[in-house]
């Protein structure tokens, strides 16, 4: 992480890609997970943004899922990626979107429509409350974890 970006967007782009090349069965479903897809953007990385706009749109002809995880979506919204940013999400089946700072809640609403009720929300939401949506239905959730799965997460926030 404390790499030029040039070299840590090379070694992410190099194990997306392998991960991708692992997903290219058609005969066996596989999930591809992006988690911290803010970390691959950054820097307005336009080849990172246009390959998981690439995967994001031809995933399902290989029976693939995909996961795609940021704290940032404001990366996603950036001008040099946008273009990439909507096609991620408009590929998206579904989004989970947690509580936000006005300028991401701003950001996100250029990439995905947030009615202004819902972008209100998404600045107040506590921890666990989230907006579901899925295709045109959009509920707010309220995720709660018991003890023993909160514990599995550990003190740092990972295992």
């Amino acid at each position: 992480m404390n790499s030029a970006d040039n070299v840590r967007n090379a070694l992410f782009f190099n194990i997306l890609k392998y991960a991708w090349g692992l997903c290219l069965d058609k005969n066996i479903n596989t999930c591809l997970m992006v988690d911290e897809a803010h970390v691959l953007l950054s820097g307005s990385n336009a080849l990172g943004a246009e390959f998981l706009a690439q995967v994001q749109r031809r995933a399902r002809k290989y029976n693939t899922g995909t996961i795609i995880i940021t704290q940032q979506p404001s990366d996603f919204a950036a001008p040099s990626v946008i273009i990439h940013g909507k096609a991620i999400f408009d590929n998206a089946s579904y989004y989970l979107v947690m509580g936000l700072k006005k300028q991401a809640v701003d950001d996100l609403s250029r990439l995905i429509d947030l009615n202004e009720n819902e972008k209100e929300s998404i600045k107040r939401y506590s921890q666990g409350e989230a907006l579901f949506v899925c295709g045109n239905r959009r509920m707010r959730i309220n995720v709660i974890v018991t003890p023993e799965e909160l514990e599995s997460f550990g003190s740092g926030g990972g295992l």
